[in-house]
């Protein structure tokens, strides 16, 4: 579900999508890791928007997240 959650992460805006892809791959590969997790997502995202409390990566269903992120008013 990562695609998915990058996606709500920028709004559904693509480019922006794209870029923020683009900056958790580099630091996956950065870091040599062999796969991109939601830890290494969120550590770039918060890097990107800095004090943010909750994002779209937190480690747990995608549902569940997503259900709370849209209930503290996120994207609006």
């Amino acid at each position: 579900m990562l695609p998915e959650r990058i996606l709500f992460a920028e709004h559904g805006q693509v480019g922006k999508s794209i870029g923020l892809a683009k900056e958790i791959l580099r630091a996956a590969l950065i870091r040599k890791q062999r796969n991109v997790t939601l830890d290494a997502a969120d550590r770039v995202f918060r890097k990107s928007y800095g004090g943010i409390d909750r994002t779209p990566f937190e480690n747990s269903d995608w549902a569940s997240v997503k259900s709370e992120l849209l209930a503290i008013g996120w994207g609006q």
